[in-house]
């Protein structure tokens, strides 16, 4: 079953046979396939023969007429243009979607893959252009032109990612794909930057020159805090063990000199305010 739709829109520019099936992308971010079919049927001059995106391939232009594409290769070529995502789900589906096309009409020239090129392979081989697509739109997905012909060739994707895949996979924004997508090592790069300004902030040992620890990070004074406590503990311990020898002197009971201590005590600790902030 053929996943070319016809939709015959635009009569080209005069009749030919083309050695090369050439793929482009249409630098139309979120346009659709019958967008551009719309588009081409009123005498829209650089109508191509099929255009693709993420739900469907449309065939525009009869396959024997020429469609000016790749400037003066123009007559040894048949095209496809993808229409560009906006989204990596979308950018997937397209993908697949686009493979299949070309597959199909190469099978139906019977051609092999030396048949298969792109707008820049075109430019540099006749000139009179000087377009590079689709490779910037595959490389904003972290998508390779090796990685399209595997999969025009093979009707699936590699099974694993190499080292280099990985490297430059993008990363969307908050896990979002699609969103702000940076490369995976620059992703990297600015995590160590966080971690490293996090060390900073969370591992200094100075006080801002205080001498004493008050006026410090949330670190220093978080150590601080932990060594005024124990000090504090040491203290009422040995405030406890001088109350109970001295209510023993006195013939006092010590429980009850203890808790008028205590309470005392208390009354003080609960009127401290003790104030903790992280200086950037």
């Amino acid at each position: 079953m053929s996943v070319i739709k016809e939709r015959i829109v635009n009569g080209g520019h005069g009749v030919f046979t083309p050695s090369y099936f050439c793929v482009h992308s249409t630098a139309n971010p979120g346009a659709t396939a019958a967008n551009h079919a719309s588009l081409w049927s009123r005498d829209y001059p650089y109508a191509v023969h099929l255009v693709s995106d993420w739900k469907e391939a449309l065939h525009t232009v009869p396959y024997n007429r020429v469609c000016w594409q790749v400037g003066n290769g123009n007559r040894m070529v048949e095209g496809l243009e993808i229409c560009e995502a906006t989204n990596r789900d979308d950018f997937a589906r397209g993908i697949i979607i686009a493979a299949a096309v070309v597959r199909e009409r190469l099978n139906a020239h019977g051609w092999g893959m030396d048949r298969l090129i792109n707008h820049d392979i075109a430019r540099s081989r006749w000139g009179g252009t000087d377009h590079t697509d689709p490779i910037p739109y595959f490389t904003r997905w972290g998508y390779t032109w090796d990685q399209f012909r595997n999969l025009v060739a093979t009707g699936k994707e590699p099974e694993t990612m190499t080292p280099q895949d990985v490297w430059n996979a993008g990363i969307g924004q908050e896990g979002e794909y699609g969103k702000n997508d940076i490369e995976a090592w620059k992703h990297l790069s600015f995590t160590h930057w966080d971690t490293a300004r996090l060390f900073a902030i969370l591992g200094r040992t100075d006080d801002a020159g205080t001498g004493d620890g008050t006026n410090g990070d949330i670190y220093t004074r978080v150590v601080n805090i932990d060594k005024r406590v124990r000090e504090m503990s040491a203290t009422i311990t040995a405030q406890a063990a001088a109350i109970e020898a001295l209510s023993k002197a006195m013939g006092a009971d010590p429980q009850d000199i203890a808790k008028t201590v205590q309470d005392a005590v208390k009354a003080k600790l609960d009127a401290l305010k003790i104030t903790v902030s992280a200086e950037g």
